[in-house]
């Protein structure tokens, strides 16, 4: 069925340009498979669970965004399954945002990202997480207003707030400006 849905997308972001609608649907899609993948395939899982559960004993482990949000919603009491469905959605609500602003054909810059490297952020999901702020962030590029541009500098900020790796995408910034 997944590769199913691979190809039908692919083929249709080939044929139909302007595809918003379906990339939402995909991205749905693959939200589901995020979520849904068994923690057996996700080796970080157990990790991020034991660190979110011990209610900021392990503060310097991640990045301060990540450790910032974990604690809180851990101290709430709201279990790290949900705490890690919420992320994952918002996240990919930021990255589809972000690729829509950029592209008409949202739904092969999906496709090519699902094929790629999406099963590597099921994984690395605060990578994802990162990758997210930061095609946000350079979405606003395309702004005509020079003080959302410079947003866009918040955004990177803040992705490197959830994987240090986040804060190299200044650099492609700086050499806008």
């Amino acid at each position: 069925m997944v590769l199913l849905t691979i190809v039908f997308c692919g083929l249709y972001s080939l044929v139909i340009r302007s595809n918003r609608g379906v990339s939402f649907l995909f991205m749905s899609f693959m939200t589901y498979i995020f979520i849904a993948t068994p923690i057996r395939y996700n080796p970080d899982y157990v990790t991020y669970q034991h660190v979110y559960n011990e209610h900021g004993k392990y503060a310097n482990v991640f990045e301060q965004g990540y450790s910032f949000l974990q604690n809180v919603m851990s101290r709430m009491g709201l279990p790290f399954t949900s705490f890690r469905i919420i992320l994952i959605i918002v996240a990919m609500l930021i990255l589809w945002i972000g690729i829509v602003r950029f592209t008409k054909n949202p739904l092969m810059v999906l496709v090519m990202y699902f094929v790629t490297i999406f099963a590597y952020d099921i994984v690395q999901y605060r990578n994802f997480i990162m990758i997210s702020l930061v095609v946000f962030g350079y979405s606003m590029l395309k702004s005509e207003k020079l003080s959302i541009k410079l947003l866009s500098f918040v955004f990177v900020y803040l992705s490197g707030l959830f994987h240090a790796s986040g804060y190299i995408f200044i650099i492609g910034l700086i050499l806008y400006f």
